[in-house]
This record gives C-alpha cells, sequence and structure tokens, in this order.
C-alpha cells in the first residue's frame, strides 16, 4: 500500500487521499467558477483598437469568462514578467491582440544574409505580445490570435500552425463571435 502525507506530514491511506484530492479539486473546479481569458493587449491603443478590444471583453463576460489583464497602470518596477507569468497560470486561455504599434516606414531585415528583406511600410505588434504567447503555448493553454491583417512577423506569420493556437482577423465581423468556426474551436479547447 502506497503511502499518504499531508501537508504536514501526517500519514493518510488511499481512501483519504482521495477525499482530499475531491475536495482540492472541488474548491478548483467549482462549477459557479468562471473561466479565466488573459488579455495580451498593447499598453497604449488607437481609438478603433480600444474599441475593439472593449467589445470583445464585454462579449467573452457576457459568455460567462472572466477577462485578466495587465494595464500600464498597473505595471510593477520589478518582476514584470514573473508578473505575467502568475496571471497566465491562474488562466484557462489566452487572447493575443496583433495590433499595429511599431510602423517602419522603410528598414532592412536580416542584412548581411541571404534572407535580406527590404521592407516598406511594415507593421509590428508590441513585442510583449510574443512573450505571452510564448508563456501561454508553454504552459500548454489555448491562444486566439486576434491580429492585424498587416502583422505577419514571428508568431503572427501565417505559416505558424500550432495545436492549441487559433487566428482571427481584426476585419472580422464580432457581432457574429459566437458564429464564428475558429472562435467556436478555441472555446472548446478552452473548456476543456
Amino acid at each position: 500500500m502506497d503511502l499518504h502525507l499531508s501537508g504536514a506530514g501526517n500519514f493518510y491511506g488511499p481512501i483519504l487521499c482521495l477525499a482530499a484530492q475531491f475536495l482540492r479539486w472541488g474548491t478548483l473546479l467549482n462549477a459557479e467558477e468562471k473561466k479565466r481569458i488573459f488579455f495580451s493587449m498593447p499598453g497604449k491603443m488607437r481609438p478603433e483598437d480600444d474599441i475593439l478590444i472593449r467589445d470583445f471583453r464585454s462579449r467573452m463576460e457576457a459568455m460567462g469568462y472572466e477577462v485578466v489583464f495587465y494595464e500600464r497602470k498597473e505595471y510593477r518596477n520589478f518582476g514584470q514578467v514573473g508578473h505575467i507569468r502568475t496571471l497566465i497560470s491562474g488562466c484557462h486561455g489566452v487572447i493575443v491582440f496583433g495590433l499595429k504599434q511599431l510602423e517602419i516606414k522603410q528598414g532592412v531585415f536580416r542584412p548581411s544574409t541571404n534572407e535580406r528583406e527590404v521592407w516598406c511600410q511594415k507593421w509590428l505588434p508590441t513585442p510583449w505580445n510574443e512573450i505571452v504567447m510564448g508563456m501561454a503555448l508553454m504552459a500548454g493553454l489555448p491562444v486566439l490570435l486576434v491580429k492585424d491583417d498587416e502583422i505577419n512577423l514571428g508568431l503572427f506569420d501565417g505559416k505558424i500552425s500550432e495545436v492549441f493556437m487559433s487566428v482571427l482577423s481584426t476585419n472580422e465581423d464580432f457581432k457574429k463571435l459566437e458564429e464564428n468556426k475558429k472562435f467556436l474551436q478555441w472555446c472548446g479547447q478552452v473548456e476543456r
């Protein structure tokens, strides 16, 4: 018979261990507990992006989800990345808003290599999006990318395909979000 120790170091047998596990799960997975969704979004946004995120937030909350985000006014002087990791670890899914944050009027990507690219009028999202996506994918959380069509680098590259990742364009009709196949598939992953 396997020995089981409580946090205080007391022995209890398999039946008590199973009961303790059930009680712990019961408190963690309470039927009334809302699934938490972390929003990765820029610290400063254009008015149309702010409207998009507020609309998305209200739709997610209307569907019974709790939205978690880390706003600029909450940024710490130390441990910012660790705090994001802590927030994400308490969530069931992540939505990353890949919005226009950095405009490159003209530049060279990968200079002095055989993959050199000259960029004109290129847009990039906030670099924090990539950090959050990496954390979420490492944690095995479903990620929904809501991205501007002009952003297509890194994890926003249309060639990237992951089991837990779905992509929506900011040009989609979010008034019909509950009918969107990709969104519903992502929700299904969150609910598992």
